[in-house]
């Protein structure tokens, strides 16, 4: 019995040391800064919520999670909005995923953004965060991690930024050192851009 014994310690402390290395993986943030800019001036024209489906990749190891946010996708025409809650229009947003992806197959839904700026509330709301685990444990949602990006002040350098994970029901909030800012421009941007500005000027 004691080989048995020590076998199963041995698995045991094997699997235990790959969860705790996965669950020390540094986490990076890499955004374009015009994505920033535009977030940004989106929010200055609104004294409501305003937010998007992130786009870009997600790169895992054993020893870290890189993100790279390309651009967003805007809440669309149809989109609710108040000072304390958005309801994006997803049926606008998945056509729109669609024909982006059709274009270029590397970019994937990878996140959602949203601002507090309306309410100046500095956290997750529990809905939030409900319903960020939801979208991450669907079946239909193919990648393992989820990025929250929250911006909750009219004039910020980078939004807080939360890691949601298909095999766990916790979430990690990201350090600022591991957030960076870069010179990108994703070839759709002006298109999406515009149709930004449509949607804008129809929510007034």
């Amino acid at each position: 019995m004691e080989p048995q014994s020590s076998s199963n310690r041995t698995v045991f402390a094997t699997v235990w040391a790959q969860i705790m290395r996965w669950r020390r993986r540094e986490i990076h943030i890499r955004i374009c800064r015009n994505v920033l800019s535009r977030m940004r001036k989106s929010i200055a024209r609104s004294y409501e919520e305003h937010g998007g489906l992130l786009l870009g990749s997600i790169q895992n190891s054993d020893h870290q999670i890189v993100v790279n946010v390309e651009t967003y996708i805007d809440p669309g025409p149809s989109a609710r909005k108040s000072t304390i809650a958005l309801y994006m229009d997803y049926d606008y947003q998945v056509a729109l995923l669609k024909v982006v992806r059709s274009f270029h197959p590397d970019v994937h839904y990878i996140g959602i953004w949203h601002s507090h700026h309306s309410n100046g509330a500095t956290y997750l709301s529990a809905e939030d965060i409900r319903y960020f685990q939801d979208i991450v444990q669907d079946d239909q949602y193919k990648l393992d991690n989820f990025l929250a990006l929250l911006v909750t002040e009219r004039d910020f350098s980078y939004p807080s930024a939360f890691m949601f994970y298909k095999d766990r029901s916790d979430y990690d909030e990201i350090e600022v050192n591991h957030k960076v800012i870069r010179d990108c421009n994703f070839p759709m941007e002006d298109l999406l851009v515009k149709l930004e500005d449509l949607a804008i000027v129809r929510w007034k």
